[in-house]
């Protein structure tokens, strides 16, 4: 079936809305230091914001500023602010309990990621008549790896070296830095055709219906199995994906009845749930039965690590289709190498070689109409692997999926890279090409 032509996403973000709060004569204070979380981390507007803040000191009067990614302040709340402090047993599970600062209601502002003083974010999603682009922000990653109140859903950064098996939403938590790259570049458009979404809005299918396109950005690694399902509907429907993401799908979660909570526990035989299929385990256990690969088209067992110093690879993507037609008017040429170094890969099925070396995708074994390797990396997991970057079709009705199985390519490493090879820039600076190679789709009647 032939696809019209996606426009670059040079179209992405609206441009801030300014909101003007009337001055109080006796001019609020500036906290020289704040942290704290939303009552939710996604929003419409409309909504009701509860916003819980802990500051260096008290503070009578002080000016809570509200940011777009852009850097723009968009409005302001005079209120009081005191310190906090986590009240609650097992913080990083049940949360910090500070009493809410005050209540905020959203305004009509464009779909996107907003902070309160550029501490706190939260993402404001389009209304559900839908926008054609969407870009799901991975909040569920954000969350596990992060360590406030004690613990994360990892050893190395949890107290005692012992994993928490769930984690709070209301913490204080940062952006995921795999992702600012992508967001920084999303903050600069001005068209208002897209929304974004946090992970918990996947599990909802009216949150994608009206779109056409799904951007998974940075390391998008933890998700519900609804969310997957919902990504597959989409896809299969005629939706096409875009992921700009590695480690992509690695870890089944749940959450909380009330939401409030990211449960993780790692082992089956931990795990109280009663359903087989809900245990937070690796998605390619066979007791989930759903792997990843028929999803995405590569997995992180196939792609492994990156930066390994005995991998044989380039800490880059090879080139090795560049008559691809979202590579229209790059430049790029076969064994160009795009500067990309990144901790971890996903890679996809490898049928062998071709004449010049570079490998040949097995599309009959994932059983897609098509699957073509755009370019490549060495990496290591549990002995040598191939880290892709794949265009796919599942069968012709469904939509295209370009995956990058790079979990650095929304990072500060990743978008607005440095090229090497034949067509490379003289001084080897940052290339202005790769900024729209990065955020391009283009499906095209020849893909």
């Amino acid at each position: 079936m032939a696809l019209q032509q996606l426009r670059p996403l040079a179209w992405i973000i609206s441009a801030s809305l300014a909101l003007h709060c009337n001055t109080p004569l006796d001019s609020p204070e500036i906290p020289a230091a704040i942290s704290g979380y939303t009552d939710r981390f996604s929003y419409q507007p409309g909504d009701t914001l509860r916003l819980h803040l802990s500051a260096d000191t008290s503070y009578a009067r002080a000016q809570i500023r509200l940011f777009d990614m852009a850097g723009a302040m968009i409005d302001w709340v005079t209120t009081s602010v005191e310190p906090q402090f986590a009240e609650l047993s097992a913080p990083w599970a049940n949360g910090f309990g500070y009493a809410a600062t005050f209540s905020y209601i959203l305004p009509n502002l464009a779909s996107g990621i907003y902070t309160w003083e550029q501490k706190v974010p939260f993402v404001l999603r389009p209304p559900r008549s839908g926008k054609p682009v969407l870009v799901a922000y991975p909040s569920n990653t954000a969350a596990a790896y992060n360590s406030a109140g004690g613990k994360s859903l990892y050893d190395y950064n949890s107290s005692a070296g012992l994993a928490a098996d769930s984690v709070s939403f209301h913490r204080p938590t940062v952006l995921q830095d795999e992702t600012l790259a992508c967001l920084d570049y999303f903050a600069e458009q001005e068209t208002g055709e897209t929304g974004f979404l946090a992970d918990a809005d996947l599990d909802d299918f009216a949150n994608l219906m009206g779109s056409r396109l799904l951007i998974v950005i940075g390391h998008s690694e933890y998700w519900t199995r609804r969310a997957r399902e919902n990504f597959d509907r989409f896809v299969d429907a005629g939706g096409h994906a875009l992921i700009l993401s590695g480690n992509t799908m690695w870890w089944q979660v749940r959450y909380s009845k009330d939401m409030t909570r990211l449960m993780g526990y790692k082992d089956a035989g931990e795990d109280p749930v009663a359903d087989p299929l809900l245990r937070t385990v690796l998605w390619n256990h066979p007791d989930l039965n759903y792997p990843i690969l028929p999803s995405i088209g590569a997995d992180f067992d196939l792609g492994g690590y990156g930066l390994q110093s005995d991998d044989g690879g380039w800490d880059g993507m090879k080139i090795i289709a560049p008559e691809a037609p979202f590579l229209s008017g790059t430049g790029l040429a076969a064994g160009d190498i795009i500067a990309l170094p990144s901790a971890e890969y996903d890679g996809t099925v490898i049928a062998g070689s071709d004449s010049s070396g570079y490998p040949l995708a097995d599309k009959d074994i994932m059983g897609f109409e098509s699957l073509q390797i755009i370019g490549y990396d060495l990496g290591f997991r549990f002995g040598p692997t191939v880290g892709t970057w794949i265009l796919f079709r599942k069968s012709a009705s469904s939509g295209w999926v370009i995956n990058v199985g790079a979990s650095s390519w929304c990072s500060a490493a990743g978008l607005g890279g440095v090229i090497t090879g034949d067509n490379a820039p003289a001084d080897h600076q940052p290339d202005d090409r790769l900024s729209s190679l990065a955020i391009t789709i283009t499906a095209g009647a020849d893909c």
